[in-house]
């Protein structure tokens, strides 16, 4: 069931950040920051609820069983950090040397830290288990510790081509759950990086001028995707992707 009394993610924030522009074209940027989490979102399973005024209202009768069931719904974690920083850096690679004119590169790296108030048993539980009401700290749910980027680019007369690889460390995610219930749980997923590139042409001049051209690829590193149990180390499944093409025509009017 849902929660009308459901509060929003609330935070006191503090930032800090330093920005150097070069030539109009390059830029280097570093940045901290504390968040002091007031409230957040979290499920909360009650197997011993007693269901009798639902079935009364919508006039279902009582089975044999009894009304006691398991009751889920999302409720306000209370309690909580996140703190960090993170460095990006962007330039055309001529402000080296010359003769690089075209390309260029950017990078970027974050390093987060959080903790919040969650109940001991809630990662990888299922809707038919008893979640304990004493509670432990994990990170906050889908926030990876590491994140980082790089993309290596040309760009000039119409042809364009890049290559890039993103990288984030374990996180705490929801994930679908098969348990009878089915709804969301929280396992760790194990970090993992995806690489990707792309080449493409654009016609610059005559009839044909805003046609283009261009050929993707994605997990070219073919990536496995892992849920890792409540340890946060022995692996519970994975799935295995493969690369992904596209060939992609387009016309600008």
């Amino acid at each position: 069931q849902g929660n009308a009394n459901l509060a929003p993610l609330r935070a006191t924030s503090y930032d800090l950040s330093l920005e150097k522009y070069f030539n109009k074209s390059a830029y280097a940027s570093a940045a901290v920051f504390y968040k002091d989490l007031d409230t957040y979102i979290t499920k909360f399973t009650d197997t011993n609820y007693n269901f009798s005024s639902y079935a009364n209202q919508i006039g279902l009768s009582i089975p044999a069983a009894g009304p006691i069931g398991t009751f889920t719904q999302a409720v306000n974690g209370q309690g909580g950090t996140l703190r960090g920083f993170e460095l990006s850096a962007s330039t055309p690679l001529s402000v080296i040397a010359a003769p690089l004119g075209g390309f260029g590169m950017s990078a970027s790296y974050s390093n987060t830290s959080s903790s919040v108030n969650l109940p001991v048993g809630l990662l990888g539980s299922n809707p038919n288990q008893a979640v304990d009401v004493s509670t432990q700290r994990i990170p906050l749910p889908g926030l990876s510790k590491g994140n980082t980027k790089f993309m290596l680019y040309y760009d000039r007369a119409g042809l364009q081509a890049s290559v890039a690889m993103n990288r984030r460390t374990t996180y705490v995610g929801s994930v679908a759950n098969d348990a009878v219930g089915g709804y969301p749980t929280l396992r760790y997923i194990q970090g993992s990086a995806w690489v990707s590139a792309q080449i493409g042409y654009e016609l610059q001049s005559g009839y044909l001028k805003g046609l283009s051209v261009r050929f993707e690829g994605n997990n070219l590193n073919k990536p496995v995707y892992r849920q890792l149990k409540a340890d946060g180390v022995t692996v519970d499944s994975e799935i295995k992707t493969g690369a992904a093409y596209a060939l992609r025509v387009g016309y600008k009017f």
